[in-house]
């Protein structure tokens, strides 16, 4: 990567170093950050979506594979497959809790609930990215990391649009690329989404999109959440889909676009104390009854988090 790794021990660390570059590229007119930002307890994960990880892959295609009809040639052809089998699986099982809202609606839900999708999870606040680079006792022995994000500069995403770009309250959705909205059900529902979707000519290009989700749930809301939708990519003269790029290759020369901050395993207890005391925690960022008991029941029992004051 083109710009230096930094590490990040403390709160005080992201507060002070990390945010030295909001201070250059602040909106002045919203007064609402710039970056989007990620957090991974373990640094060596992929920063791709559920769906698109190699580790994953293999299991998705497996999966189709045992079914002669959905059998593709080519892998991620199959990946995909298995993604509208599920995604069609659960608007049908959670129609109770969402009814007739449009489907992609369900798509950001379900992504906070859990199900493998193309979307990847950011946050406009640096502090959650860093809770859930800390936050899993599995991988408390590992280093963690946070990545910082500038969306504005993900390729041609804004190209051709009379206000460019858009100011960060924009739903990128919904007001100033309809075309995308109705791509990403395309490619919920439709089997050749590429043929069924009047708008995809206008994508090309495009490995990955920013979104302002819509508030569907109050997980998205806690966590000031935000997505990337990684679109699947069609090889050039070819049929099926080529595997998806990594941020990494999409922002290579564009240091100040993208960062990754190294979290040490050795300080992730320690953040976890700090952010704890801030009120980031796992109630605060999922506002439920089974967070509330979870939460309690850490803060007490739980000599990870929990660790009283020292006099002075």
């Amino acid at each position: 990567m083109s710009e230096e790794i930094k590490t990040i021990t403390s709160v005080s660390d992201i507060l002070c170093n990390v945010m030295k570059i909001e201070e250059k590229c602040w909106d002045a007119g919203m007064g609402e950050s710039l970056f989007w930002y990620r957090g991974h307890s373990d640094d060596t994960w992929e920063l791709q979506p559920t769906v698109l990880r190699s580790t994953r892959e293999e299991d998705y295609a497996n999966t189709v594979n045992q079914m002669e009809s959905f059998r593709s040639p080519n892998k991620w052809d199959d990946v995909l497959k298995h993604e509208r089998i599920i995604n069609q699986r659960f608007r049908h099982g959670a129609y109770s809790y969402f009814g007739d809202i449009p489907a992609i609606r369900v798509y950001f839900a379900a992504q906070h609930h859990g199900l493998p999708t193309r979307l990847l999870d950011w946050s406009l606040s640096p502090l959650v990215a860093l809770y859930f680079a800390c936050r899993s006792e599995r991988d408390i022995k590992k280093n963690g990391c946070v990545y910082r994000l500038f969306p504005r500069k993900l390729p041609k995403v804004y190209d051709g649009q009379s206000n460019n770009p858009p100011s960060p309250f924009d739903d990128i959705v919904s007001k100033h690329r309809p075309h995308i909205a109705e791509f990403i059900e395309s490619c919920l529902f439709d089997s050749q989404p590429f043929n069924a979707c009047a708008g995809y000519k206008q994508l090309k290009g495009i490995p990955v999109i920013p979104i302002i989700p819509t508030i569907i749930t109050s997980r998205i809301t806690a966590q000031a959440s935000r997505f990337t939708f990684h679109l699947p990519v069609t090889q050039s003269g070819k049929a099926g889909i080529k595997p998806p790029l990594d941020f990494h290759k999409i922002f290579q020369g564009e240091p100040h676009s993208f960062a990754q901050y190294i979290v040490p395993a050795n300080a992730k207890t320690k953040i976890l104390v700090e952010l704890n005391r801030l009120g980031i925690h796992d109630y605060s960022l999922f506002p439920d009854i089974d967070n509330l008991a979870l939460h309690l029941k850490t803060i007490y029992c739980s000599r990870l988090v929990y660790q009283p004051l020292k006099s002075p």
